[in-house]
């Protein structure tokens, strides 16, 4: 009975997944046809949900002027197994489906029910916007084996994205001392100033991938979409063949939203346009108030909402992908890794909203994202004209020796590194001697507990510890801070990792971490997060 609960389960997913609509119908004795249950399309185009569709009879979801038609194929359907018919929803009378009714019959051939699947016709799919067919994730269940599968999946997307960013720390900082070092001209600046935005962009992609296996927390705040969009655009189309526009309607309504989580909606989107264009093309971001109504036929409560366009005249997605894109590991380039448009979807989806696309091939791809309004801002009390601020010229910060400060005596700072990727090692021995520190770096716990006994006992404490959470042999992290700490209550730690999430600066500075530093980070990033970490105990 259990593997049989089991199967049941399973194939409700399965069918879950599936773009046609999917109804197992009954019979009751009024000579109703009632619906036993709906797959997922299903209560999306009837918008009904589980417990409302299961029980509600199929007359009340189809067109009335359809009903003739699902009648005869469900009579026929009892007479030769199979009858076709043509159908629309009560919801959207307007779009046209082709549905299938077969009976289901027992081992003694007695008729039990009926299932009655329908799919968008030709002309209405091609133009029709597609919404996911369920969010990217893992999916629940009943059993317990499916969550230590997927928790062992987590732990390697972990390890994985560790290893990675330990190999961007090695690139990013050396490449950013050299960009300092030289002229802010000629092929050689051009060409690491490239290779540096790869470097973050490389990064970017290893937190999409930890994102396709984790939630994310969200930090909202009230906020102007025109601005964010601005940014948004400039930064995906910089120096890219397009022709990028930005049109904003006129009275903008503010979202409560992540603004960082939704610049990266928006990014992700338009990178994805500009890929397809390789030969260069048009691009048009649009934003608008809207109204949303139960007629529109997007999953969504009535309201007002901000809709964003992205438009691209690119190849368009064929229809046999439309139906898979928001699905997590589905992608079509060679160097894709099926995690974008899924973090794109669940987003939208954390921030009450949805994501459609619509597009057609030979003519391009339009996504829609609709994302709750807020209320109108109160007016604020007339204030006096500020005067207009002197725009300040842009400087680089200088890299001077000032993060480490001294120790007594005027030595430099000492700083302790202790991190197993010899890459890293040696990035940070540099660029920590040219901040103003003394460096002695080691490769593992034992190394680290030495040291740092050597120099306590011989008066002169390092200053500070800058500790990798992820050592791969010995103790971890975790354990080395808790020794120094037994072998010196003062000692000041900064953590540091390629495995994070956010609110983690809060979380370790709450275990007695001093700072904490995801890898891999800028120049500036660590000559701040080390400041601050010297300043911790006075």
């Amino acid at each position: 009975m259990e593997r049989i609960k089991a199967v049941n389960h399973h194939l409700r997913l399965a069918l879950d997944q599936v773009a046609e609509v999917v109804l197992i119908l009954q019979g009751e004795e009024e000579g109703e046809v009632v619906i036993a249950w709906g797959n997922e399309a299903a209560r999306r185009e009837t918008g009904l949900g589980e417990g409302e569709l299961c029980g509600a009879a199929l007359r009340g979801v189809v067109a009335a002027g359809d009903w003739g038609q699902v009648a005869r194929a469900l009579q026929e359907a009892g007479e030769r197994e199979v009858a076709g018919c043509e159908l629309s929803w009560v919801r959207a009378a307007g779009v046209r489906w082709r549905g299938q009714v077969k009976v289901t019959r027992s081992a003694e051939g007695e008729v039990m029910g009926a299932i009655l699947t329908a799919a968008l016709q030709a002309e209405e799919a091609a133009g029709r916007p597609v919404g996911p067919v369920r969010p990217a994730g893992p999916t629940p269940s009943p059993e317990g084996w499916q969550e230590d599968v997927m928790e062992t999946i987590r732990e390697t997307a972990r390890q994985v994205a560790h290893e990675f960013n330990n190999a961007l720390t090695s690139i990013v900082l050396p490449v950013q001392l050299a960009i300092r070092a030289i002229p802010q001209n000629g092929d050689l600046f051009e060409s690491l100033e490239v290779a540096h935005v790869s470097a973050q962009r490389a990064s970017d992609l290893a937190k999409d991938f930890l994102d396709c296996f984790r939630p994310r927390s969200a930090v909202r705040s009230r906020t102007a979409p025109g601005a964010l969009l601005g940014r948004s655009v400039r930064l995906a189309t910089c120096a890219q063949n397009v022709t990028a526009t930005l049109e904003l309607g006129e009275d903008l309504p503010e979202i409560e939203a992540d603004e960082g989580q939704l610049e990266r909606v928006i990014f992700n989107l338009i990178r994805n346009a500009v890929q397809a264009m390789p030969n260069g093309g048009r691009l048009r971001v649009a934003a608008m108030g809207r109204e949303l109504r139960a007629e529109d036929g997007i999953d969504l409560p009535e309201g007002p909402y901000l809709q964003i366009s992205l438009r691209d005249w690119g190849p368009g997605i064929p229809e046999e992908h439309l139906r898979h894109l928001f699905h997590g590991r589905f992608t079509t380039k060679p160097e894709g890794n099926g995690c974008g448009l899924p973090i794109c979807y669940q987003i939208v989806k954390e921030h009450g909203g949805e994501i459609l696309v619509r597009s057609r091939v030979h003519v391009g791809t339009e996504f829609l994202i609709f994302l709750p309004a807020m209320a109108a801002a109160a007016p604020a009390a007339p204030a006096a004209p500020a005067p207009a601020p002197v725009p300040a010229e842009p400087k680089r910060e200088a890299l001077a020796p000032t993060a480490g400060g001294g120790d007594e005596g005027g030595e430099p700072s000492s700083l302790l590194v202790v991190d197993d990727e010899q890459g890293v090692r040696t990035a940070l021995s540099q660029i920590a001697r040219v901040m103003g520190f003394a460096v002695c770096a080691v490769a593992n716990s034992d190394e680290a507990l030495q040291a740092y006994k050597d120099r306590l006992h011989g008066a002169r404490p390092y200053r500070a510890v800058l500790l990798d959470l992820n050592l791969r042999s010995g103790l971890n992290g975790m354990e080395v801070f808790q020794a120094l700490r037994r072998i010196d209550p003062e000692a000041v730690v900064v953590a540091t990792s390629g495995q994070y999430r956010e609110g983690d600066v809060a979380r370790f500075q709450a275990l007695g971490f001093a700072g904490f530093l995801p890898k891999p980070y800028s120049l500036e990033q660590f000559g701040q997060v080390m400041r601050a970490a010297l300043a911790w105990l006075r």
